[in-house]
């Protein structure tokens, strides 16, 4: 198997601009995860499902709640790891991801039956690409490969 040897240990700190771009990283996630996705489920729904703030403060309670069940040492985090290895929360989050995908393509105004717009498609369509080629080639930016 193959040896994974990250670039900075948790008590380390990037340079400024490794900063800034984690920075981003981490805005943009959080933004996707939970700003975006009751934007979409309450668009495909038709109606208000979830809201904005009810995301917003759940997320910091469950935040403020991992905090303290896993800062008590006698619990640790080995217990969340073993719950939930990345063996079950990958698909979890493709599954999250391809139910909102039908939302997003009706969006973009494909396969509503109207006359869409191509600017949206072509914005859309380059979101996607630099989404991939990031995903591809910006692996070996946070992680040192040692073959």
């Amino acid at each position: 198997m193959e040896q994974k040897k990250l670039l900075l240990d948790v008590n380390e700190k990037p340079t400024k601009g490794k900063w800034i771009i984690l920075a981003l990283q981490h805005v943009f996630a959080m933004f996707g995860a939970t700003i975006l996705v009751p934007i979409m489920v309450n668009t495909s729904a038709g109606e208000i499902v979830l809201t904005i703030p009810v995301a917003l403060v759940t997320s910091g309670i469950g935040t403020l709640i991992y905090i303290l069940c896993t800062k008590i040492h006698f619990i640790g985090k080995n217990w969340i790891n073993k719950l939930l290895p990345p063996i079950v929360i990958g698909p979890m989050i493709m599954i999250i991801g391809l139910s909102l995908a039908p939302s997003a393509i009706s969006q973009i105004g494909l396969g509503t039956g109207e006359q869409f717009d191509v600017r949206t498609v072509f914005v859309a369509l380059i979101t996607f690409l630099v989404t991939a080629i990031i995903m591809v080639r910006g692996k070996r930016w946070v992680i040192n490969y040692d073959t």
